[in-house]
């Protein structure tokens, strides 16, 4: 009797609606698919984990607090990309099904039949995200719900709003003004093969329908136009409800670059993953729009599109400068190796190289100490992990050598987050000097450095960078285009009460008086390798070796620029120090490429590409002052401070796919491109301990997740690590800070203590 049923049954439900515009979303319409299973891919899967990804998902932060508000939001941009997805299927799909046109409210009845993936997101999202916050004891099981409840209705909401205005559109003066508007369309000969397209389609033979859902979840039967007046009949409804989508559309589109002009307003740093909903929603807008004006015409039309955007990307129309605040963009620097051999000046070098010697002989009288242990901090990059870590550890290491680590620095070096994070307690420890009231030492610094800084990027990319840009900003003498590398500028200084809004020159004294440690910031430049040296001092002894003049022919090979000599005339000097900052921490898509003012023109991005830690700047600077330090100096300490672990337990995965294997050769590159770095780095520390007179002690923090050195751990449970990204969840701070506990930073510690010898070796103050 069951088989019986099921023989019944199933063609029934194989005839049905929703079954139907599933199987058609699966065979016709693939890239709407995949940007559904991107979506679920974040969430069930832990795709872009590395980056993050989920947890921009799982863990939303609104203005900094995951609460029903933030899912709240999420639920609206959710809701917004819903009806894109509906809206784009019911421009490609609807003419397919001939009975829509003669029932009432038909986009409706449309959204309601094809709702299976969006109803199974909905309830594999609030499943995974009250696992989430539940096992890792981020909220009660009753404040989860609320807050599911509170994505479920802000995606309910827009379901409303969207019903609402295609009742309005279906109002006799709005369908007049549809046909007035489709009568004029005709005119234009691509729209009428377009409609006599439709009606072909409509003449043809569709899917056999013959159950759909109708209000109030009721079963209704399909009935088919059938003679050709209602075909011409269904052609003009057809017209009409397509037409009120795509005005919709249009409408969200310009909504959204709306938006763009106030994103610099706090109460638009929505979360990340509603930023990517709305991104997703912009993606199914645009074909949806391209589909209902081009229809047969749509592919060549993307390819001529994407053809058209590059050309005009090649010709410079449509070039997006992403600038440095605080430097003339209207004077242009010859950038070739004419210019480049004015840089090689061996005079230039040692006027250079004695200012220096002036600053560490001014560093060693402040120790008090006959010969000091000169300390070098380096720092790696890794986005608000790496900047939450070295300060973490800065402070931690700082107050269990009673001041003593940053007063015997005598430079930082370093990438992307980490350089970040120690700039901003060598300006803490700058104010203290100046301020007595300051205490580097409290717990509200990490709070700050740990801050959201991705939700605003991110919210000016979809709203702003990917459109028309039209705002543009003023620092008080030069103007800017506002895009996502100025609010990621504005974000930090949001978060960190102003402390790092300055110029590069108002460190210029404090660093020469050896008040603070030099801080070298160091980009690559894209188009040749090299690195753009910022600092307010002099330092043309970092760019070349005034001593390597065996080669033949006599090649003064520079290894980088000096930002502030061969950018004198756009006034380097004036570089924001933020931005100097955000060009050595630019992230794939998230803050650009920053352009400079030469001829031809040059980007730099992250100095991570070149040296993900900060040895080899710092190993540089040794290899000059050799004989000084040899002379002064009882030795050197090289403080490491990485969010990766510097040897990793090896995990072969067994039965790799053909995909991988395919992918083996150029992955394996890119996996071991740290691990490469610092064989190069270990290489170079090999060298000079052997040819410098003096000590050289290299004492490493890790970031480390529990068990994560354990070659016997399962991969798959051991503790999440902090991802890398610009944004950080509860629970990855709580990782963060305790893992300067763990049994290696212990060790490094102790090991510190007995090299630089303060003079109270007090435990931490720092819990």
């Amino acid at each position: 009797m069951g088989f019986d049923k099921a023989k019944k049954i199933l063609p029934l439900l194989w005839r049905s609606f929703p079954v139907q515009l599933m199987f058609t979303n699966l065979k016709k319409n693939q890239v709407i698919v995949c940007l559904w299973i991107f979506l679920f891919g974040f969430i069930l899967f832990d795709w872009g984990k590395l980056f993050g990804i989920p947890y921009l998902f799982l863990d939303p932060e609104y203005h900094g607090k995951v609460n029903a508000r933030s899912l709240f939001i999420m639920g609206l941009a959710f809701g917004v990309f819903n009806t894109s997805f509906q809206i784009t299927c019911y421009i490609l799909d609807s003419e397919r099904y001939r009975f829509l046109s003669g029932i009432r409210n038909a986009i409706y009845k449309f959204t309601l039949n094809n709702s299976i993936i969006p109803a199974l997101y909905l309830i594999c999202f609030s499943w995974k995200f009250w696992t989430f916050q539940v096992e890792r004891g981020l909220e009660e099981k009753k404040e989860a719900v609320m807050e599911c409840l509170a994505f479920s209705g802000g995606f309910l909401w827009i379901f409303f709003l969207t019903f609402l205005y295609f009742r309005i559109s279906q109002s006799t003066p709005l369908r007049k003004l549809s046909r007035s508007i489709d009568k004029r369309l005709r005119n234009l000969s691509f729209y009428r093969l377009s409609i006599m397209k439709r009606i072909r389609s409509l003449r043809g033979s569709g899917p056999k329908v013959g159950y759909f859902l109708s209000s109030g979840f009721r079963v209704s039967e399909v009935k088919e136009p059938q003679n050709g007046r209602r075909i011409v009949k269904s052609s003009d409804s057809f017209s009409s409800n397509h037409l009120a989508a795509v005005i919709l559309e249009l409408g969200t589109i310009f909504f959204l670059f709306v938006l763009g002009i106030f994103s610099g307003a706090a109460i638009f740093q929505i979360p990340a993953g509603a930023s990517i909903f709305l991104l997703f929603g912009f993606i199914l807008m645009f074909i949806g729009a391209i589909s209902y004006w081009f229809r047969g015409w749509s592919i060549s039309i993307f390819i001529g599109f994407a053809f058209l955007i590059n050309v005009l990307y090649s010709s410079g129309v449509m070039d997006r400068n992403y600038q440095a605040i605080g430097i003339s963009y209207e004077k242009k620097v010859p950038y070739n190796n004419q210019q480049f051999r004015k840089m090689t000046n061996p005079d230039v070098f040692v006027a250079d190289s004695l200012k220096t010697i002036g600053i560490l002989n001014k560093w060693k009288a402040k120790t008090g100490q006959e010969k000091p242990k000169m300390v070098f901090i380096c720092t790696s990059g890794g986005g608000i992990r790496a900047a939450t870590w070295t300060m973490r550890t800065l402070q931690f290491a700082d107050s269990s050598l009673n001041s003593s680590l940053l007063e015997q620095s005598v430079l930082i070096t370093g990438a992307s987050g980490g350089l970040l994070g120690a700039a901003y307690y060598r300006e803490l420890f700058l104010q203290s000097k100046i301020q007595n009231d300051v205490d580097y030492y409290e717990r509200k610094y990490i709070d700050n450095i740990s801050k959201d800084i991705l939700n605003p990027v991110v919210f000016s990319l979809i709203s702003n960078d990917i459109l028309i840009q039209v705002k543009t900003y003023n620092d008080g003498k030069y103007t800017y285009n506002s895009d996502r590398g100025l609010v990621f500028e504005q974000t930090l200084h949001q978060n960190l009460n102003n402390a790092l809004n300055k110029k590069i020159y108002h460190y210029r004294n404090p660093e020469r008086e050896g008040l603070i440690p030099m801080l070298i910031i160091a980009p690559v430049i894209v188009n040749d390798g090299r690195r753009l040296y910022i600092s307010p001092q002099p330092i043309s002894y970092m760019t070349w070796d005034k001593n390597n003049c065996n080669a033949t022919p006599d090649y003064k090979l520079l290894r980088g620029i000096e930002m502030s000599r061969f950018f004198e005339s756009c006034d380097a000097s004036r570089l924001g120090f933020a931005s100097a900052l955000r060009m050595n921490a630019t992230f794939p898509y998230i803050t650009p490429n920053v352009d400079m003012p030469t001829v031809p023109s040059i980007e730099v991005m992250d100095g991570g590409l070149s040296d993900n830690f900060g040895v080899s700047d710092a190993l540089k600077f040794i290899h000059t002052f050799k004989p000084w330090i040899e002379k002064e100096t009882d030795g050197v300490v090289l403080v490491c401070i990485r969010d990766t672990p510097k040897e990793r337990p090896f995990r072969k995965k067994n039965n790799d796919s053909w995909f991988s294997r395919m992918m083996n050769p150029v992955g394996s590159v890119y996996a071991n491109w740290a691990r490469n770095q610092d064989n190069n780095n270990d290489m170079q520390e090999e060298y000079l301990t052997h040819s410098l007179q003096v000590p050289l002690d290299v004492v490493t923090f890790q970031y480390l997740a529990a068990n994560e050195l354990d070659d016997n751990a399962d991969e798959s449970k051991t503790e999440n690590r902090a991802s890398l990204s610009w944004h950080l969840t509860t629970f990855e701070k709580q990782s963060i800070e305790s893992a300067i506990l763990n049994t290696q930073n212990t060790e490094a510690l102790t090991k510190l203590k007995t090299l630089i010898r303060p003079s109270n070796h007090n435990l931490a103050t720092i819990p």
